[in-house]
């Protein structure tokens, strides 16, 4: 799986990295610019969204199981890498 993993995050930098030549640019966000852009979302609140009339974790477990996913419930983000 970590292949595959790495085989997108490597698609992902390669379009990003064309993105950045045609911009004019050789690596990451300038402080700058940055600040502008943080700035930017700052200034702009996310629009009207569906409600949501379920859980959202039984609604994840649900569709998990329903892959033959199996899905453990943990107590704090710290007890994820025994779990797994």
């Amino acid at each position: 799986m970590s292949g595959e993993m790495s085989g997108e995050m490597g698609g992902k930098s390669a379009i990003m990295g064309r993105i950045r030549a045609a911009l004019g640019r050789s690596g990451g966000v300038a402080p700058d610019d940055l600040a502008r852009i943080e700035e930017h979302i700052r200034c702009h609140p996310v629009g009207v969204q569906p409600e949501q009339e379920w859980d959202p974790v039984e609604r994840f477990r649900g569709r998990a199981e329903a892959l033959a996913s199996t899905v453990e419930r943990v107590g704090s983000p710290e007890q994820v890498p025994a779990a797994v």
